[in-house]
């Protein structure tokens, strides 16, 4: 009962957080898709525990071994063609509907927030969605190659295809670095989904905007301390349970 009162105060607060302290940008992360059956990656049981980022997550991984590199892109396609949408990323879509969320950035690059249908998504570290050869740079959709095993190769010069996603060791990409940089830079309040904020840079554009005076408010069934420790609010409720219910308590207060 106890646990209930405070999450529901928690919601009523961050409910008026969001009508009051515009414009909201929402910054998430890999919790926010694992409702959708998506590994986390700093899970006990996650991504980077199979696959040792020093052999499989970097960017000098997959120049020196490209196809091994194919093992765990492999095996984030198996689980992306099984994902769909929760009900976290639908109300993430109907906040922005509503005018509360002006924009979506993302550590994900599952593609789950536009196919849920928000619509100024920024995916900070790539997309899964794309690739391009690092040989000759021809670039593709990735349903116009062949599913992997084995690795997908470049008609044209036969290298392997590398995915649109930022390894360690690589570079934001200039366009969404730029965008993100824009919309946390305006924003009054910045909900974050499903992120530690234990990543950089991805993590200093929070931390820019809480300095810079925005408001921070964190949904997350076990926030990290990192997110702890930045947070004006926490709810911590998993997404997919609280983001469908602050929609609702939104359109109970009028917001539409």
């Amino acid at each position: 009962m106890i646990g209930t009162m405070a999450r529901d105060a928690a919601l009523e607060k961050l409910a008026g957080l969001l009508r009051e302290r515009g414009p909201v940008v929402a910054f998430t992360g890999a919790g926010i898709s694992a409702a959708s059956g998506l590994s986390t990656f700093r899970a006990e049981d996650g991504i980077w525990a199979r696959f040792p980022i020093e052999e499989y997550g970097t960017a000098d991984a997959f120049r020196q071994h490209p196809e091994r590199a194919w093992e765990l892109f492999g095996a984030i396609e198996a689980e992306l063609a099984r994902a769909r949408p929760n009900p976290a990323h639908e109300a993430l879509a109907s906040l922005e509907e509503m005018g509360i969320v002006e924009a979506v950035v993302t550590q994900n690059i599952d593609g789950l927030h536009r196919r849920a249908g928000s619509r100024n998504v920024i995916e900070y570290h790539g997309t899964a969605a794309t690739g391009h050869c690092p040989a000759c740079g021809r670039r593709f959709r990735r349903e116009a190659l062949p599913p992997y095993p084995p690795a997908p190769r470049c008609p044209e010069c036969a290298a392997v295809v590398r995915p649109d996603v930022v390894l360690f060791g690589d570079p934001i990409p200039a366009d969404a670095a730029a965008a993100a940089e824009r919309a946390l830079a305006t924003a009054e309040t910045v909900l974050v989904v499903g992120s530690t904020l234990e990543v950089m840079p991805a993590s200093w554009l929070v931390l820019s905007a809480s300095r810079r005076g925005a408001r921070v408010a964190v949904v997350d069934p076990k926030p990290s301390a990192s997110a702890r420790r930045i947070a004006d609010l926490v709810v911590a409720t998993p997404a997919e349970r609280a983001l469908p219910e602050l929609v609702r308590r939104l359109r109970d207060a009028g917001v539409s």
